[in-house]
């Protein structure tokens, strides 16, 4: 509820790939979220992908020497050889090109991707309604509370839970409000940590 009129605060926005890859930089710890570091994350996870699935196909086997076994892929006329080294290539492009096709389509069917939502919170709990959609989670479902400077995350585990972009508020007071809101009543729902006993 808002201190100031007593109703419950609302967000509402059109949820996009931002909003997606910013709660996805949180949850695996990062404090940068913005494209380009997005962007660097992925390609370096697909580097490192490709270079796992391709080296055991590199080196030989008898020195486990990388350079001598690309020079022997190269100057033999070995169909296996060959197929060693652009197989992980196809693999790696099969795998990925799934996962993206897989992640669209898991986004279509998702009602927060094809409506605009809102965000409710009130004293007891937090709303997501969009659509006909309609999802409500008591405070103490929430496993912990995070806040940057674009994003609200209110996670429900490791993975999952709910974004709130700030371009959901006019000003930054209202932004604001809306993330002490969240983090106060959050914070009410957590057990309290007994002091430590002197020995």
């Amino acid at each position: 509820m808002d201190s100031v009129t007593g109703a419950p605060l609302v967000a509402r926005f059109q949820f996009t790939k931002t909003d997606s890859r910013a709660f996805g930089a949180i949850a695996q710890g990062r404090t940068d979220t913005s494209e380009r570091a997005n962007r660097k994350s992925t390609i370096l996870m697909s580097g490192v992908m490709l270079v796992g699935a391709s080296l055991p196909f590199l080196l030989n086997p008898k020195r486990g020497e990388l350079l001598s076994g690309i020079t022997e892929i190269f100057q033999s006329s070995n169909v296996a050889s060959i197929l060693g080294l652009v197989l992980p290539l196809i693999v790696f492009g099969a795998f990925w090109t799934f996962l993206i096709v897989n992640q669209k389509r898991a986004q279509k069917a998702m009602p927060a991707w094809n409506e605009p939502s809102t965000i409710t919170l009130d004293e007891t709990s937090v709303t997501q309604q969009a659509g006909a959609f309609s999802n409500r989670i008591e405070w103490r479902g929430f496993q912990k509370v995070v806040a940057t400077g674009d994003h609200l995350c209110l996670f429900t585990t490791d993975n999952d839970g709910f974004v709130v972009p700030r371009r959901a508020f006019d000003c930054d007071d209202a932004w604001q409000r809306y993330v002490n809101f969240a983090r106060q009543h959050w914070q009410k729902t957590q057990p309290a940590i007994p002091p430590i006993a002197n020995a």
